[in-house]
């Protein structure tokens, strides 16, 4: 139930100013970030209540604001490691992030979704770099798959995998592993045993070709932007058929 709502949110057209009687808002998904499950699921609540999604009987129609909590397990930047979240959390101890995930999925709502964004895992060359520190001295790095499978059995709704790794950061950046996306894409498939599990794909988007090859080369169910859609809210506006082209002076 949660994961359908979620997918009608993100399906409705946002282009579309008209609400139907339900509906006073468009729906969100609200990231949170924290290591610790009772302080997640007080923040999750606090979140619900004061955007008046926390009802007790949804069957009357009633479309909640937020369609669902995602966690964040994907920053990179430094006050992540300060903070303990992030990808920092994933990688150095996943078993916080898994139990954090499981914990919102227990407490909230079953109307409520509860997702996750996550990095690529490191690599065994990070390893043999040097840059896990002490982490590789207790387990080697999960594979892709293993963390797709971890993030399942926590009881998420919905993932999005970026396509890089912590250490893929800013002057380190390079181009978005799709083809590992899409190894997450067909590993949640096969080990949900939902053939249309949702996977949305992050990272390497700078048009609306790239979205499109995107879709075709992972198979996700949707695709993600950040940088991009800030530099061109228009990203994810099909312009083909009009030739039209939104230049960044329009923008």
């Amino acid at each position: 139930l949660s994961r359908e709502r979620i997918l009608t949110a993100l399906r409705s057209d946002r282009t579309n100013d008209v609400l139907n009687e339900h509906e006073k808002v468009k729906q969100t998904i609200v990231q949170i970030a924290s290591h610790e499950p009772d302080v997640a699921v007080k923040a999750a609540y606090m979140i619900l209540e004061r955007s008046g999604s926390v009802q007790s009987d949804f069957t009357s129609g009633a479309v909640p604001p937020v369609a669902a909590i995602d966690l964040n397990l994907g920053c990179p930047q430094k006050i992540a490691r300060s903070g303990n979240y992030g990808s920092f959390l994933h990688d150095e101890n996943p078993q916080s992030a898994y139990d954090v995930l499981s914990k919102l999925r227990s407490e909230l709502p079953p109307e409520i979704g509860v997702t996750a964004k996550i990095r690529l895992p490191p690599t065994q060359a990070d390893a043999a770099a040097g840059k896990l520190g002490n982490e590789a001295r207790t387990i080697p790095p999960p594979n892709a798959e293993e963390r797709i499978h971890r993030l399942i059995d926590s009881g998420v709704d919905l993932i999005t995998v970026h396509g890089r790794t912590r250490f893929e950061n800013k002057v380190a950046v390079g181009a978005a592993n799709w083809d590992a996306i899409r190894r997450c894409v067909e590993a949640a498939r096969l080990y949900s045993g939902d053939k249309n599990f949702p996977i949305f794909a992050n990272g390497g988007i700078e048009s609306y070709n790239d979205v499109c090859r995107c879709l075709d080369e992972t198979g996700a169910s949707g695709v993600m932007s950040s940088e991009s859609l800030l530099e061109n809210p228009g990203l994810f506006r099909d312009t083909g058929s009009s030739g039209e082209i939104i230049t960044p002076r329009r923008v």
